[in-house]
């Protein structure tokens, strides 16, 4: 946002009314701090590591838990589908015009890290807010970009920080909301005018959003993807596991649910938990 607005200041470059216009768009979704805005990207998180101390400290209950290996090619293609969400709570699935339910792709992507990663990433966002493109009528304008917004912010949760570098992660990303219509969507676009009052009436969609206890927030919200049993190719077992049972047994869970053909390793680290 603050490209943005630095850019409405300065000599007009063709751009500036597209520039405030965004601005304005961003202003009304409230999504001057993505935590108030209520389009919700759900990440699922990878790394091309096998087996390292860095993901065992970080996220493999220090070194007592378990590394699942994906095949890459087969993970890279899932879908979600979406639900028409009714006032009562209950989902009903959308159907396509084929009568077929409506499945979306949630692409995984690698992340990038850094100062020049999110610079580039900014400068590739103006761009598409440049080539959403205006009309002569303002609330017209208004209603496109707050449409567009949406497809927008997901890009954001592909760049981490420098200090991050060494994860190597890639990331699977589904937006809650299909079309970007969420409850703040609707309220915006109904304030743009009467003409505009007919699109907040079609049925919300969304995914088909679960929550699990957690912490501080008391519940934690999620979804679901199915993956393709094949896809599940190695289990490496941590570091700090040492029993001698243990890849035995972890070999008759994988074959009681399944999974006879994936692999389980032992992680070849010499860590202490």
């Amino acid at each position: 946002m603050s490209r943005l607005n630095a850019l409405s200041k300065e000599p007009d470059d063709g751009h500036r009314y597209a520039y405030n216009t965004m601005l304005d768009a961003i202003r009304r979704l409230r999504a001057e701090n993505l935590r108030t805005y209520d389009q919700s990207v759900f990440v699922a998180c990878f790394t091309e590591l096998k087996d390292a101390v860095s993901q065992w400290s970080r996220y493999g209950a220090n070194g007592h838990g378990v590394a699942l290996g994906f095949d890459a090619d087969k993970i890279g293609g899932l879908r979600s589908g979406y639900h028409h969400h009714h006032p009562d709570g209950k989902l009903s699935p959308v159907l396509d015009q084929n009568q077929m339910p409506l499945i979306w792709p949630c692409p995984l992507q690698p992340v990038e890290y850094g100062d020049s990663a999110r610079d580039a990433l900014v400068t590739r966002l103006v761009e598409m807010v440049c080539s959403i493109g205006t009309t002569n009528d303002s609330a017209t304008d208004a209603f496109n970009y707050i449409h567009q917004l949406g497809g927008i912010l997901p890009h954001v949760s592909l760049v981490k920080h420098e200090a991050f570098k060494d994860e190597c992660e890639h990331r699977i990303t589904a937006s809650e909301h299909f079309g970007d219509m969420t409850p703040l969507h609707r309220d915006a676009i109904g304030n743009l005018g009467a003409e505009f009052r007919p699109f907040t009436n079609v049925p919300a969609t969304t995914l088909d959003v679960k929550f699990r206890p957690s912490g501080a927030t008391l519940f934690t919200p999620y979804i679901e993807l199915t993956l393709p049993r094949d896809a599940l190719v190695t289990v490496v077992l941590g570091p700090s596991v040492t029993d001698p049972l243990a890849p035995v047994t972890v070999r008759r869970l994988l074959q009681r649910h399944g999974y006879p053909d994936t692999d389980v390793e032992q992680s070849e680290l010499p860590y202490q938990s």
